[in-house]
């Protein structure tokens, strides 16, 4: 063969694979752009809108990979499967082929394990039970729903997802006011979801019970200025969360709601807080300061613990202090029965507006080495600093004119009470302290003395002054 034919079939043989290369670009390019197997995108076809993607997310858009499925009713759509090889993007679509997407089916993206971002319409109502199971490289989720019905405890929405990667974000609409129970529940604790961080929460009036419960990685939340109310667990085990911003529109924080956060370091109670359920806070093993500004909160003393159990037990101690809005601490608010669960509370400080200590408020509180009463106390409840047995020292304000039984008992190291006014005080057995006996005003002066009757002598007693 001579040089010539060489050269011509080398230059024939390379141009056949520059053709077959390109011929491969196009036929690829074009699938890219045509409808896959997996459905039709709203965006592509015509047959729907998206009006929601309000937190668009840089990769590949691959919504046309979604199935849908038509109700019996032929009124509404919903997802019901997704191309699983698929990666990049979904934005589910508030409308295919005219009606609305309504529902996230059972398992629809089960296994969709290159899924990075989803956004989640307005017009979904339900979600199924493991929708987005084993979505392992999810990092982010736009949520817009309104109206979804609660998950219960089985449902595991997001088992396992986002477990690839350093976390997920979810953002929630403008529009949300609910977040709904169970949302990332996760019994199985080895897969949990991996959310990261919880942002855009400025309409937002409900969290849902358990709504975050066991996402362990979770370390940022952004609470908006019109939430009410936090349901029970709602936070439950959220170890890693280090500071929790509640705003005043705050009511009500459910039983657990908070239980088990180790990492929380400071706690902030609203003034308008009127309930807070047992053990909302027990276990938040870091705890070391609590600001408390609520003005009307009842304690249910039968409720599964108390709301500081265990609290601050591996800090230097829990400082707490009553803000000026504070009339009454209510009773109950840190009562242990159970010794080894005390909060590890070691400073108090009343504000200037106080004026009744509720019975039990204090009950248990083993660790407590001092209390600075504010100068408007009046009152000081039954069993109210009742087995605080490292307190040392305290002086009563001189407005204060009934003392509850046994409210000092078993305080077994308060040698100093200093008494601003001595004058006047009686002890009687009966709570109506409508007659009793007469305590020594001298006796009172003698700081020693006064401890002695305050936590031994006469403190199965009720005191009273007129």
């Amino acid at each position: 063969m001579t040089e010539k034919i060489k050269i011509k079939l080398t230059v024939l043989f390379l141009s056949l694979l520059i053709l077959l290369a390109l011929g491969l670009s196009i036929f690829f390019a074009v699938r890219e752009e045509g409808t896959g197997a997996g459905g039709q995108s709203s965006e592509q076809n015509g047959d729907g809108e998206q009006d929601e993607g309000n937190a668009s997310f840089p990769v590949r858009d691959v919504s046309d990979k979604l199935f849908f499925t038509l109700n019996e009713e032929e009124t509404a759509y919903s997802v019901t499967d997704m191309d699983s090889t698929a990666e990049g993007s979904v934005t589910i679509p508030s409308t295919y082929k005219g009606f609305p997407v309504t529902g996230i089916d059972e398992f629809a993206f089960e296994g969709c394990d290159s899924l990075l971002a989803i956004t989640i319409p307005e017009s979904i109502t339900s979600i199924g039970e493991g929708a987005f199971r084993n979505c392992s490289s999810l990092v982010w989720i736009s949520y817009n729903a309104i109206a979804v019905e609660d998950m219960i405890s089985g449902s595991n929405v997001f088992y396992n997802a986002g477990s690839y990667y350093n976390g997920i974000t979810i953002v929630f609409g403008e529009n949300v006011t609910s977040i709904p129970s169970y949302l990332f529940y996760i019994s199985d604790l080895l897969n949990r979801p991996n959310l990261n961080k919880v942002v855009g929460c400025e309409n937002v009036k409900n969290i849902g019970a358990y709504a975050f419960s066991n996402c362990g990685r979770l370390m940022s939340v952004e609470i908006g200025s019109k939430i009410d109310r936090i349901g029970d667990g709602a936070f439950l085990y959220c170890s890693a969360l280090t500071e929790i911003m509640l705003p005043e529109s705050v009511t009500s924080i459910g039983e657990m709601a908070f239980f088990g956060c180790q990492k929380l370091v400071k706690v902030t109670i609203p003034k308008n807080v009127t309930i807070i359920g047992g053990s909302a806070f027990s276990g938040c093993s870091n705890l070391t300061e609590i600001i408390y500004n609520a003005t009307a909160v009842v304690i249910n003393s039968v409720s599964r613990g108390g709301v500081f159990s265990n609290a601050g037990i591996n800090s230097d101690g829990i400082t707490v202090t009553f803000g000026d809005s504070v009339n009454n601490i209510p009773a109950y608010l840190f009562h242990e029965s159970n010794e080894p669960y005390s909060p590890n509370i070691k400073n108090v400080i009343i504000g200037s507006n106080v004026t009744s200590i509720g019975e039990y408020a204090f009950y248990g509180c083993n660790n407590l080495r001092s209390v600075i009463f504010g100068d408007s106390v009046k009152n000081i409840g039954t069993c109210a600093f009742y087995g605080c047995s490292y307190l040392e020292e305290i002086t009563i304000p001189s407005n204060v004119v009934n003392i509850g039984k046994a409210a000092f008992q078993y305080c077994g190291y308060l040698t100093n009470v200093a008494f601003e006014n001595t004058e006047g005080w009686k002890y009687s057995d009966s709570e109506s302290m409508i007659s009793g006996l007469e305590l020594s005003s001298d006796a009172l002066a003698n700081s020693k003395t006064a401890a002695e009757y305050l936590t031994l002598v006469y403190n199965d007693y009720y005191w009273f002054r007129i």
